[in-house]
């Protein structure tokens, strides 16, 4: 087993490692790494033993359920999307038809808008893109959080939150939630036991 561990990977090192082959994090004092008081506040180098102790896995639980609370959100919101998509474009279109057109000609905004090429069959496919993507975000957010919880399985629980992350790009701050706890997520595979 390992003597020294990155302090920001949690990856074994060498007895020589300059810099962790893991990160490729910058091992400035060989012997802070070392010391046996350095050594129990480390994460523990991927598929070691876990404590299930300290800051990184602190962060591991609190990114799981920040996961979790997303994924339960964001799959709430895409079934109440996806099953409302008849009711909602006809919500639209009746507001289209008590609207006056901006353009002369036309009795109101909705045979305005037919004429223009924008059908209600194009509302109704927008809908489904949009409530089909958060839910893809929310149950792919749920896969992850569940992972990092249990702490097995890194790579499919990072590929499930980057699926999240991506598929909430319909809001911009969903979106930079999501990098911001990829990127966090990405600091603790030192606490995976697989």
């Amino acid at each position: 087993m390992a003597d020294r561990y990155c302090t920001e990977c949690g990856m074994a090192l060498g007895p020589d490692d300059k810099f962790c082959p893991g990160c490729g994090a910058e091992m400035k004092d060989l012997d802070d790494y070392s010391a046996p008081a350095a050594q129990a506040d480390a994460p523990k180098a991927y598929g070691a033993p876990y404590s299930g102790s300290g800051e990184m896995a602190s962060r591991l639980r609190i990114l799981g359920v920040l996961t979790l609370i997303w994924g339960i959100i964001a799959l709430m919101a895409g079934v109440s999307v996806l099953i409302s998509v008849d009711s909602t474009v006809n919500s639209m279109i009746e507001q289209f038809v008590n609207t006056e057109s901006p353009v002369t000609g036309y009795a109101n905004m909705w045979d305005y808008l037919v004429a223009s090429g924008i059908t209600a069959d194009l509302f109704k496919t927008l809908l489904w893109v949009v409530g089909g993507t958060f839910a893809v975000s929310g149950v792919s957010g749920l896969i992850s959080g569940f992972l990092m919880l249990k702490r097995s399985n890194y790579t499919i629980a990072m590929a499930m939150l980057l699926i999240s992350t991506i598929t909430a790009i319909l809001g911009i701050i969903t979106l930079i939630i999501g990098i911001i706890v990829f990127v966090m997520f990405t600091k603790t595979k030192g606490e995976f036991t697989s």
